[in-house]
């Protein structure tokens, strides 16, 4: 199965990171590693760009899947821990959605 097999990572997050990074200077501490905080204390995005990168996030998955999917969901905003904290929670989440969220492959 493709969702199984894609690096969500490497096809989704990462190349949106290089798009942010080269955009903006407020950026300029985004890096390519799962523990990248993107959410909470310490986190290398404000509000704002934290905002673009779940829209740009949204677009890529589209783009890469060909699946229209939200990530902010009365689901995510209630959780425990959000999300939204790092890379590697959200490559994660987008894992979770692409297998359990709406137009998900039978198993």
């Amino acid at each position: 199965m493709f969702v199984k097999a894609m690096n969500t990572l490497e096809t989704i997050l990462y190349p949106i990171v290089d798009l942010m990074t080269g955009a903006s200077a407020d950026a300029s501490e985004l890096a390519k590693r799962p523990e990248t905080r993107l959410f909470g204390v310490d986190a290398v995005l404000d509000s704002v760009g934290l905002l673009n990168f779940i829209t740009a996030a949204e677009e890529q998955i589209t783009s890469v899947t060909g699946r229209k999917i939200s990530l902010v969901t009365p689901r995510a905003l209630a959780a425990r821990e959000s999300p939204f904290r790092t890379l590697g929670t959200l490559a994660a989440y987008i894992d979770e959605q692409l297998q359990t969220g709406p137009g998900a492959v039978a198993r």
